[in-house]
């Protein structure tokens, strides 16, 4: 786990400094570093084997990414910056045209920002006819959005283009005739920030997210620290949590130094 962190804290500063793209590759890298992550953090805490071999082959991979290798280069890198692409069906017999309920709760650094919003109901409107039922306001930074579709586009294939933006499990998908019986997403479920996303929000630069404070940024990376400091802890490495949570003391806020010396003084 120690390996996989500082590797990608190691990319997350090369992106941060210019020295590297944030292309798709990476970005995909670091997701499944941070699905490994967790993997390799619930074997721990249910007290199961691990995958060295998954954890070894993510971490050479992030080490060849670091290294500008396996990578397009920073001129043809595709920016993390918009939904991907989804084609339509070939033609009209391909699929059933369907009348569906959408609902999903962004990211909140997709939130503040309705030009990107803006452009996944774009995306959304090319693939079949798209109706705003429920929108947060303006100014909110968190809530659900409520669409109603018609589209031939498969579930799958719907969610690959919202999921880009979504809080993980936030997305539902639901036929209309069954959406007024659905009950709204699950607090529980939206209100949990997974290890893999906040990988992602901080390894996106203020290039690719303008609107996104840089004090945000910094307190997600701390949070993932003190999440792995904790993790470490729990597994009786002291002094890769003590590296960590000097981090936090270093970079954190008042209540992350707080944290961290609770996990300090436990440590002592």
């Amino acid at each position: 786990m120690m390996e996989i962190t500082h590797v990608m804290e190691t990319l997350l500063d090369k992106v941060r400094k210019g020295e590297l793209a944030l292309d798709t590759e990476r970005v995909d890298a670091c997701l499944r570093a941070g699905d490994v992550l967790r993997t390799l953090l619930g074997a721990h805490r249910g007290g199961q084997a691990a995958d060295p071999a998954a954890a070894a082959l993510i971490r050479d991979r992030l080490n060849a990414l670091c290294a500008g290798e396996g990578a397009p280069a920073a001129a043809s890198a595709t920016p993390l910056v918009a939904p991907p692409a989804v084609s339509a069906p070939a033609s009209p017999d391909d699929a059933e045209m369907r009348s569906l309920e959408v609902r999903f709760v962004p990211e909140p650094h997709v939130a503040g920002q309705r030009e990107l919003m803006s452009n996944m109901l774009e995306e959304l409107a090319r693939l079949g006819s798209v109706e705003v039922l429920e929108e947060p306001p303006p100014d909110a930074q968190y809530g659900q959005w409520r669409l109603a579709m018609c589209t031939r586009l498969s579930e799958a294939d719907l969610r690959g283009v919202i999921d880009f933006m979504a809080e993980p499990r936030s997305v539902v998908i639901l036929a209309r005739s069954d959406a007024a019986a659905a009950p709204p997403v699950a607090d529980e479920d939206t209100m949990m920030a997974s290890l893999t996303k906040s990988v992602v929000t901080s390894l996106t630069d203020s290039r690719s997210m303008p609107d996104m404070p840089q004090e945000d940024e910094l307190n997600q990376e701390v949070d993932t620290k003190l999440e792995l400091a904790r993790a470490y802890e729990e597994m009786g490495d002291a002094e890769g949590a003590r590296e960590l949570l000097e981090e936090v003391l270093r970079d954190g806020d008042e209540a992350q130094q707080e944290q961290a010396r609770g996990v300090l003084a436990r440590l002592a």
